[in-house]
């Protein structure tokens, strides 16, 4: 709870400061001033002699932050498929947790693209913090996915079609 009311102290007094507020001219002056293009997650393919093509992913890939992601055939029709997971709860509670993912199956399309299978398509519903996943191959249940959580058990889903 004290931790609770000091990030909130901090994000309140820090919400609406300027960098006028938060840095001298002279840091203002030395600072490096970098810029970002895009806050989307994305796929980002080599297409060789150091050419990349950048193409964001599908909306559903984008309500939280994703830590977790496997690349592999998962659906079974010859296409690279992701699965993806993350949410992040360490945010000041002014802005709320970043928890809106319940895992994504992205399904491989020809050329590179995605699209999100439906939760009751893929029947994928992992809670918490994800932060890794693992594709294991086991005797009883042939191919499980292990989510590894930050500050929770693993997580371990058997897909049905095996």
């Amino acid at each position: 709870e004290t931790y609770e009311r000091y990030i909130t102290a901090v994000s309140e007094a820090y919400a609406d400061a300027t960098m006028s507020d938060l840095l001298s001219a002279e840091q203002r002056e030395r600072a490096t001033i970098q810029t970002a293009h895009t806050f989307s997650s994305v796929i980002v393919e080599n297409r060789g002699d150091g050419a990349f093509e950048m193409r964001p992913l599908p909306q559903r890939a984008q309500f939280a932050p994703m830590f977790g992601v496997a690349a592999g055939n998962f659906t079974a029709d010859g296409r690279t498929d992701l699965l993806m997971a993350g949410n992040f709860h360490g945010v000041p509670p002014r802005l709320g947790r970043m928890a809106a993912s319940y895992g994504t199956v992205l399904q491989g399309n020809d050329g590179g693209t995605f699209t999100a299978m439906p939760s009751r398509e893929s029947g994928l519903l992992v809670r918490d913090q994800v932060r890794d996943i693992a594709v294991l191959r086991t005797a009883q249940h042939g191919r499980v996915f292990v989510f590894a959580k930050n500050d929770a058990p693993l997580q371990i889903v058997a897909p049905t079609d095996r």
